[in-house]
């Protein structure tokens, strides 16, 4: 199913490829034809106008021959006239003039007189002097030919040809001339451009003079063309008609008397129609193209991407499964798809490798619980023995207490004995029994509190062993934790290069687009696996700072019990020496006894001694007592703390 999807994946975004590869080859080609189109519509322009000018100018001269032709007839009947002197109608009834014109006449400047033929009827009055022929040839001085208009009679169109007769310097009369130019308009009419348009002719205002409709002569430019925009000019125009779209184009008519234009209107569709039929061939070139790009890009991306990316991306879909043991295809290969290959292998190396640090993590996390039951055991065993120095460490204590408060009773009643001895020294005598048992007595207490200090000399000596052992114990414990610290800091490393193990495959992930969508989801769980794996070393670390805290507290702790211990062992040899001293004054007191019968002077002294003495011994006993207290006080505060300090190892 995975490999299925894939496949339609890769099938998709080839296909994606291929519409690009397409638009791409559209867009070339719809630029090439547009570059070869408008090089085409700028050739076939120029090639039109230039048709346009050359065939304007074949008319042009084709109208000035043909005018040219007559106004030389015109000019040489004018110098016939002028030579002749006397003229009548039948002067012009010559067969050359009546060949070329309709009508042939003289006016004459003196008197008004005319003279044609053949002969017509003319208006009362008429004056050939007031017409615009004779008038136009009169100011020029020279031929002149009028606008084309339609005869009245014959609805022919009608042009006249004038030039003034010169006699002595001076205008005698004028010669002139009509003629019908209806086959002029015929001879333009049949220049069909082959078959793209018609010639007319207009002036220089734009007035039609010739034209194949013969209802538009005398009319202007913008009734051919309603739409507008047409004026005479030799750049060529377009514009619409009842025709259709038109190409107009005007040439000047020259070497005539006259200010004459000849037009020319082309169809623009027949006369584009190379360009159109190019247009075509441009799409069908196109389309032929597309298709034949879009099969060969085709076959080849199924033969060098498409089967190729199938392969590897089944790879990565049981890489993805966790298959790691899955091979990866194209290897071998030197080209993008090899080094798509090359990253899955290194993402499946990478897993493996994740497979194998996490198999580490798990072992060490066991070492580190079997550590941690260690250190358990460690507390517990240490618990155990510390209960019992302070069991044993109180009991001393009390004892040390109690018989310093026997002590300090015997001194008390030592003394009191004394006194009653020194106030009855003359009963000395009798009572001297009683002073020898009570002598023996105190050497008995004496023994006792000697036997006392030596068990107490050895307790502290025990108490002071068992501090060291705790001092060496608690140390080692700081040396574990130290350790574990060290290995909190590796797994510290560990994370972080765990975490940019992650980054470096979500970077591979990135890279590998679409395909790599599923390592990067694995990197980021990786990511997120290693960020809580170094959260949870630095609470254990700041676990650990916190045994480390209590170690050393329970260290100096340690260190002050082992001082007490050593200041009670100081205490108990003075107390030892003070034991002695008393020993030998009982011992005196004793001898004393023995020897009182030899004199009370001497008992006298000796009961002085016996006060001093037991003095001596109620502040020893009261010393003895202070110490007794202060080291209870001690092993106290020594419980508390171990207490506290296993508290804290346990909350850690």
């Amino acid at each position: 199913m995975t490999q299925s999807r894939t496949s339609r994946s890769s099938k998709s975004v080839i296909t994606k490829i291929l519409l690009a590869a397409a638009a791409v080859i559209v867009a070339i080609f719809a630029g090439f034809g547009l570059f070869n189109d408008t090089l085409q519509r700028n050739a076939k322009t120029d090639e039109v106008r230039d048709y346009m000018a050359g065939v304007g100018k074949s008319e042009v001269n084709i109208v000035r021959n043909w005018f040219e032709a007559r106004i030389l007839l015109v000019e040489t009947t004018a110098e016939r006239v002028a030579k002749a002197g006397e003229v009548t109608p039948e002067f012009f009834d010559l067969k050359t003039l009546t060949d070329n014109f309709s009508a042939t006449y003289y006016g004459v400047a003196a008197d008004g007189a005319f003279n044609m033929w053949p002969p017509a009827d003319l208006p009362e009055g008429y004056d050939p002097r007031k017409r615009p022929w004779y008038q136009d040839a009169v100011a020029k001085g020279g031929s002149t030919i009028t606008d084309p208009y339609q005869d009245a009679s014959t609805g022919n169109l009608i042009v006249t040809a004038a030039t003034p007769v010169k006699a002595g310097g001076t205008v005698a009369g004028v010669v002139g001339g009509d003629f019908d130019i209806t086959t002029l308009a015929e001879m333009l009419a049949s220049s069909d451009m082959g078959g793209l348009g018609y010639v007319f002719v207009t002036d220089s205002e734009g007035t039609i003079l010739i034209h194949p409709d013969s209802a538009l002569i005398s009319k202007p430019l913008n009734e051919l063309f309603p739409d507008g925009g047409v004026k005479v000019s030799s750049e060529p125009q377009y514009a619409s008609n009842a025709n259709g779209d038109r190409i107009i184009q005007f040439v000047a008519v020259t070497g005539l008397p006259v200010d004459w234009q000849i037009g020319l209107s082309v169809d623009e569709s027949a006369a584009y129609a190379s360009l159109t039929s190019f247009r075509y061939s441009a799409i069908i070139a196109t389309v032929i193209a597309t298709v034949l790009m879009l099969v060969i890009l085709g076959t080849l991306f199924q033969t060098l991407l498409a089967r190729p990316l199938a392969s590897v991306t089944g790879s990565m879909a049981q890489i993805a499964e966790g298959d790691l043991d899955a091979p990866v295809q194209g290897l071998e290969r030197n080209d993008e798809i090899g080094s798509i290959a090359n990253a899955v292998e290194v993402f499946k190396t990478n897993g493996k490798a994740q497979r194998q640090l996490e198999a580490e993590r798990e072992a060490e996390q066991e070492a580190k619980q079997r550590r941690a039951a260690a250190v358990d055991d460690l507390l517990g065993g240490f618990n155990q023995e510390i209960r019992s120095v302070l069991e044993t460490v109180s009991n001393a204590t009390e004892e040390l207490e109690r018989t310093a408060r026997e002590l300090a009773d015997t001194s008390e009643k030592s003394s009191t004995d004394a006194e009653a001895a020194a106030r009855t020294t003359g009963d000395t005598a009798a009572n001297v029994r009683s002073v020898a048992a009570a002598s023996e007595e105190l050497t008995s207490s004496i023994a006792e509190i000697a036997r006392r200090v030596e068990d107490q000399a050895g307790i502290s000596d025990k108490a002071s062993s068992a501090a060291s052992e705790t001092d060496q114990t608690v140390q080692s414990l700081v040396a574990t934790t130290d350790r574990i610290s060290q290995i909190v800091s590796l797994i510290n490393d560990i994370a972080a290069q765990t975490n940019l193990l992650a980054l470096n495959a979500t970077i591979e992930a990135a890279r590998a687009g679409e395909a790599g969508r599923g390592f990067a989801v694995v990197a980021s769980e990786v990511k997120s696996l290693a960020t809580q794996t170094a959260q949870a070393t630095e609470e254990i670390a700041t676990q650990i700072q916190a045994m480390q805290t209590v170690s050393n507290q329970a260290a100096d702790a340690i260190k002050d019990i082992a001082n007490v211990i050593a200041e009670m062992s100081e205490i108990s040899k003075d107390i030892s020496v003070s034991v002695e001293q008393q020993s030998l004054a009982t011992n005196e007191i004793s001898k004393n006894v023995n020897e009182v019968s030899t004199g009370t002077d001497s008992i006298s002294e000796t009961i002085i001694q016996v006060s001093s003495g037991a003095q001596s011994t109620g502040r020893n006993a009261a010393d003895v007592l202070s110490t007794a207290e202060s080291l209870s006080t001690e092993a106290s505060d020594l419980r508390s703390k171990v207490e506290r300090f296993f508290e804290g190892i346990r909350a850690a």
